[in-house]
């Protein structure tokens, strides 16, 4: 959950619907009026931050 709260919530939201909720990307792109590939792009880079932030609390 605190990996979560680092995402702004558009993004949270994505990650939300895409791992939990088992949205397609069309899907999730319809529901938010953005271009699928803009919702493949701000998956990935989200899935990227948490995996980051994840590697920088392992280190403290």
């Amino acid at each position: 959950e605190r990996m979560l709260g680092q995402l702004d919530k558009r993004d949270r939201a994505m990650l939300v619907l895409k791992e939990v909720e088992g949205f397609s990307v069309e899907e999730i792109a319809e529901s938010m009026g953005l271009n699928a590939n803009t919702v493949k792009v701000r998956l990935f880079r989200a899935r990227r931050r948490i995996i980051e932030y994840s590697r920088r609390e392992k280190k403290d």
